[in-house]
């Protein structure tokens, strides 16, 4: 929808409100995301089902501060001469 040049957040999030309004079992799948920011927006709306793309995934749970901590430790790990006693 997006690629169209429609609001594809408001279209999903129209078609959610029916959805509920109705009071129907139907979950509206979103698709093709492209930017996290439109995961957090449509799940405002109430939407609860999503595929999303690996990197979407990465950047959805990628902390800066989080890596950063992780690179030290897995370092500090790898220099430990407790592992060369366990090949």
């Amino acid at each position: 929808m997006t690629d169209q040049g429609q609001d594809g957040i408001q279209a999903v999030a129209q078609m959610q409100a029916s959805v509920s309004k109705v009071g129907s079992s139907l979950r509206v799948l979103a698709a093709s995301i492209r930017e996290v920011k439109d995961v957090t927006a449509l799940a405002g709306y109430g939407v609860n089902t999503f595929t999303l793309s690996t990197v979407i995934v990465r950047q959805w749970f990628s902390i800066d501060a989080t890596n950063q901590a992780t690179e030290v430790f897995e370092q500090a790990v790898t220099a430990s001469p407790v592992l060369e006693a366990y090949p």
